[in-house]
Formats: C-alpha cells, sequence, structure tokens
C-alpha cells in the first residue's frame, strides 16, 4: 500500500486502492459466494435490514476463517462498524489519516451488489496506521442519494 501510495501519489494511490477492492470483492464473490450463502436467492430476497446483517456476518466469519484478520461487526442505530485488527493495508505502516482504501473499495462494492446498485456511504474512522487500537469502517444503514 505505501508502493502504491508512493508511486501514484496519494490521491491516485487511494483511486488504484479502491479499484483493487472493488475487483477483489467480485473475484471473491465468485470463489467464495457460494460457500458465505449471501448470493443464494432466498438472501437477496429478504429485506434490506435483513440482508445487511446476514452479509457482515457471512462477510466477517469469511474474513476470520480464511486469513489472519480479525473482522467484529458492531450494529449501531444508523450504522455498522466493522473492526478489523490486524489490518494487512495497515501493517507496520505510519499514515497521518485512515489509508485502508483495498478494504473500503471491498466494503462499496459488495454493498452496491447486494443492495442492487444503491451507493451506502462509507467512511473509516480509525486506523491501525494512526495509532488506534484497529481500523474501523462506518457504514450507512440508508442509500445516499
Amino acid at each position: 500500500m505505501e508502493s502504491i501510495d508512493r508511486f501514484y501519489g496519494p490521491h491516485n494511490g487511494r483511486n488504484v486502492a479502491m479499484r483493487i477492492g472493488q475487483k477483489t470483492f467480485k473475484r471473491s464473490l465468485y470463489e467464495f459466494g457460494p460457500v458465505t450463502g449471501i448470493a443464494d436467492l432466498t438472501v437477496r430476497l429478504l429485506p434490506w435490514s435483513v440482508k445487511l446483517m446476514q452479509w457482515a456476518t457471512a462477510f466477517s466469519d469469511l474474513y476470520n476463517r480464511l486469513s489472519d484478520q480479525l473482522v467484529v461487526v458492531e450494529d449501531a442505530d444508523k450504522h455498522l462498524n466493522w473492526h478489523v485488527d490486524r489490518c494487512p493495508f495497515c501493517w507496520g505502516r505510519h499514515v497521518n489519516e485512515p489509508r485502508c482504501f483495498v478494504m473500503r473499495g471491498m466494503l462499496e462494492e459488495s454493498l452496491l451488489w447486494l443492495s442492487g446498485g444503491k451507493v451506502y456511504a462509507i467512511e473509516q474512522t480509525a486506523s491501525v496506521g494512526s495509532g488506534d487500537p484497529r481500523c474501523t469502517f462506518t457504514i450507512s444503514k440508508k442509500p445516499m442519494g
């Protein structure tokens, strides 16, 4: 991640990392969609609030089983908090602001897919690279616009 920022610059590095995250989700859906069950027709027909929690549980479980990341999802009133312990994008980095754009791109693309094309606000509010104990993403439960 540091090399991407150095090569492309901070702004363009952000865009490249977001695209990597989006493509990673699409590939992961192909590889792991049947395992998680989130691609099932029955899940796709659920009300949004139920479907969102099904997605959060399945997606975080996938990370917890197949990587060394620890993902914990916290349900708040108007948003979800996606907490990542041992974030691979911050490992050994020191940044002034949160820069885990690959993870953000994966989250954005997965919600775009899950909702059938609606865009949801996702903001990274904490980063290990900035000195926080874990990376945290706040995910709005309502679409933008």
